[in-house]
């Protein structure tokens, strides 16, 4: 406690000096903002801008005003506004300033930075910059308006009053067909504060307000019927043409991707044409259930592994438990999983394929129980996901090597799926870089394509792994109701609300480049193909689903006589179909239950194999806890806007 107090002092030097320097940065300001707009008959607005800007004791150079020069299109997208007859004084006498290019939250933006840039000054001065908008025009629903942000959102420093006024073509003064509105505050905001004056005769109209606080601006509009400005003021055919090709570029490019895409796919991942499908009832010689699920639709998931569980326990490698928690309370707590039972020790797990090898490492490399969906620790699911991994990497080889597919369909998916979402990419970088929208809201299109589409491309999963024609329509409507619902009025709300934003959408080098992309993904999806006798052995597949999902009971007494064990011999396709439990009730009072299984009825045994397919062959960590997160007119929504600060 008794040293020097030196180094105090020297802190709260330091930390003064700091505050100082903030305190005068924070100093600068505006004192009035005075803004004249006139609408003139040819559709054109006059600007002027009086800043008075106080630097207090800072020493700069000059200010620099920032104006967005792009604005809704006449047909659609985003068109370039042009600035002419640019005038800039510095207390009342010519200004030394030069016009520069740059961009900001508004999107590309004019940039007239004026001062000295051999000189410094401070105190108070007088800007004023005067400009003419060429084809100044709005589209307000379904009239023409004159939209103009005459004070921006992107003033880092507060103005102490602002003032705008207004003028309308004679045509307009008196005419009740004209509406008035202004708005401020941050950009988004609808706020009227202030005091506004419209003076019809004149065709005037004022607003005044008092103290706005930094990014805090002014949006005036006279919106009116098309008809009271003449047709000349309004873009030519061939102006309108212009902008329509400039807008719509991106589909006909979108439309070759697309054509192109099918055209690789049909002579490179189509299937050979094998003729129809035709009703059978046994499952194909010499085919295993895991061949199976990889066959049907060229993936496969941990649910298209529930057929090997029963081929496992059907020769005698494992038994299948029926749950024992009966009451409501137990089924909540332990989700009504059936137990995996080993039956034969692991030296003897050489007697079977590869693929069915590493399942039962999977399955019991921590005890002879397994109960699949349940939850252990991270490094355990881990442990049991690497054996299942490589359970899968030999299904794949292994239909290779029977000839049902030319090349692992893993491995081809996987390369071109790669190739397609570089080339996404690459893609969506050109668009975004095109597109009108401003940065923060291209930001949020990117963010929601991806999020949307890895959510509903899982749905679709989640729903396809039983390889049911009514879980491919489900999941295909996932899709289409996420892309209606979510993904469409998102990027609707990214454009300008005074502007119909279907049409913006539509008008975008997004939207078609987006479209594009999933094109792409989905061809590359569809890239594997099988052999010619792959393709055989899927339509005998299919055919053998068709009897099963219309199976009658006489028939299946006759199977039965055939061969007795037709059920346990079929059962692992029930569960490949997702009709494992249809499929047992069949069989109800026709046979006795199996003895790989524990529980009293088919109906039972039906249940609990359809779980073991909903919930996969594997188990899960215990879940972590994590957070929520929430989510006409606007200040900021018409021309010009933009900002400025001192250099």
């Amino acid at each position: 406690m008794g040293g020097s107090p030196l180094p105090m002092v020297r802190g709260l030097g330091a930390a003064l000096i700091v505050l100082l320097g903030v305190t005068t940065a924070q100093a600068e300001r505006i004192r009035h903002y005075a803004v004249d707009l006139v609408g003139m008959a040819d559709g054109s607005l006059s600007v002027e801008e009086q800043i008075d800007y106080d630097f207090e004791g800072a020493n700069k150079h000059g200010i620099y005003r920032d104006i967005p020069n792009t604005v809704p299109g006449h047909v659609g997208g985003r068109r370039t506004l042009e600035f002419s007859q640019v005038s800039i004084t510095q207390d009342g006498r010519p200004a030394r300033w030069i016009e520069e290019s740059t961009s900001g939250d508004a999107g590309p933006m004019v940039r007239y930075r004026i001062g000295d840039p051999d000189r410094t000054i401070s105190g108070r001065h007088r800007y004023t910059l005067t400009y003419l908008v060429d084809d100044a025009l709005l589209p307000s629903g379904d009239l023409d308006a004159f939209r103009w942000n005459a004070i921006g959102t992107g003033w880092d420093l507060p103005i102490d009053r602002a003032e705008i006024h207004l003028l309308l073509p004679n045509a307009m003064k008196g005419n009740d067909a004209v509406e008035l509105r202004y708005w401020n505050g941050t950009w988004g905001e609808i706020r009227q504060e202030g005091q506004a004056e419209w003076v019809a005769e004149e065709g005037s109209f004022s607003v005044l307000l008092g103290h706005l606080r930094p990014h805090e601006g002014v949006t005036v509009e006279a919106s009116f019927p098309p008809g009271l400005i003449p047709a000349t003021a309004h873009p030519a055919t061939g102006v309108l043409l212009r902008e329509a090709v400039a807008a719509l570029w991106a589909w006909p490019l979108m439309l070759l991707g697309l054509g192109l895409a099918w055209r690789h796919w049909y002579r490179v991942g189509r299937d050979p044409d094998v003729g129809a499908i035709a009703v059978r009832y046994k499952p194909p010689k010499n085919l295993e259930a895991a061949e199976a699920g990889l066959l049907i639709d060229q993936s496969l998931d941990d649910t298209d592994l529930t057929g090997t569980v029963i081929e496992l326990a059907r020769d005698g490698w494992l038994e299948i438990e029926h749950p024992k928690a009966e009451g409501l309370i137990d089924k909540l707590l332990t989700g009504n999983r059936v137990t995996l039972k080993r039956t034969r020790s692991s030296k003897e797990w050489q007697e079977l394929p590869p693929y069915k090898q590493h399942l039962m490492e999977c399955f019991f490399c921590r005890g002879p129980t397994f109960s699949p969906g349940g939850t252990e620790s991270a490094s355990v699911v881990q442990e049991r996901n690497n054996w299942l991994e490589k359970s899968k990497a030999r299904i794949h080889e292994r239909a290779v090597e029977h000839r049902l597919f030319p090349e692992n369909p893993k491995k081809v998916r996987g390369k071109y799926l790669l190739g397609a979402a570089l080339l996404g990419a690459l893609l969506l970088g050109m668009a975004l870089w095109f597109s009108p929208m401003a940065p923060e809201s291209k930001f949020m299109a990117t963010f929601s394509t991806v999020f949307i589409a890895v959510f509903s491309l899982t749905g679709y999963r989640i729903f396809t792994r039983t390889k049911g024609r009514i879980a491919h329509g489900v999941g295909a409507f996932i899709i289409v109701a996420l892309m209606v619902t979510q993904f469409l009025p998102v990027m609707v709300g990214l454009f300008d609300l005074n502007f119909p934003g279907w049409i913006s959408i539509l008008f975008d080098p997004l939207t078609p480049t987006i479209v594009l992309v999933f094109g792409l993904l989905l061809f590359a999806w569809q890239m594997p193909r099988r052999t010619e006798i792959g393709a055989r052995v899927q339509r005998e597949l299919l055919g053998f689903k068709q009897f099963m999902e219309r199976a009658e009971r006489d028939r299946i007494r006759f199977l039965l006589k055939e061969d007795p064990d037709y059920f346990e011999h079929t059962l692992p396709y029930a569960a490949l179909f997702g009709l494992v439990a249809t499929w047992a009730a069949q069989f109800e009072g026709l046979i006795a239950m199996p003895v790989w299984y524990s529980g009293s009825s088919f109906d039972h045994l039906g249940h609990d194999l359809d779980h073991l397919s909903s919930t996969g062959v594997s188990s899960s960590p215990p879940a972590s806890s994590g957070g929520s997160s929430g989510g006409g007119g606007f200040s900021g929504g018409g021309g010009g806007g933009g900002g400025g600060g001192s250099w």
